[in-house]
């Protein structure tokens, strides 16, 4: 990246100040931030089955946001991610109709003053009769306790 790109932003003192520091704190300082967003991705992970109410595409800072608002109106953010390696996220939104049943895994929180929403990472359509079937191969399974007791297995 030339010099001369980098004085076409508007932030020209602060790339300023960057020329004036070691490049090891440069370093250091994306290393805190690749190293943050990576853990908020993994920390925030969830799996739901969410009913679509609609979807809606806007533009932000020349980029295009597509979301997918579900029947409790939350909304989700349909992108391509490098930590879950997916970067088919225009497929998976022209997908989605109103009303299917899809079983999501996003990442991410809802602040409204920040303009963030959670991420989907992985959707997956269901059948109403695939519904149950999915939720149960997924979901974690504890042992009955009346069943431990009557074996004498503690």
């Amino acid at each position: 990246m030339s010099r001369s790109f980098i004085y076409k932003f508007k932030f020209i003192k602060f790339f300023e100040m960057i020329d004036d520091l070691p490049p090891t704190y440069i370093m250091n300082g994306i290393g805190f931030m690749v190293t943050g967003h990576a853990l908020y991705a993994a920390s925030t992970q969830k799996t739901h089955t969410i009913v679509v109410k609609n979807k809606y595409e806007f533009c932000r800072n020349g980029f295009s946001e597509l979301i997918v608002v579900d029947e409790n109106n939350n909304h989700y953010n349909v992108n391509n991610s490098f930590w879950f390696w997916k970067w088919n996220s225009i497929e998976d939104w022209n997908r989605v109709e109103p009303k299917q049943h899809l079983h999501i895994h996003y990442y991410g929180w809802r602040s409204p003053i920040l303009g963030l929403f959670p991420n989907i990472v992985r959707m997956k359509q269901l059948d109403m009769n695939d519904d149950e079937e999915f939720a149960n191969d997924h979901r974690i399974v504890f042992p009955d306790y009346n069943k431990l007791v009557k074996y004498n297995i503690k």
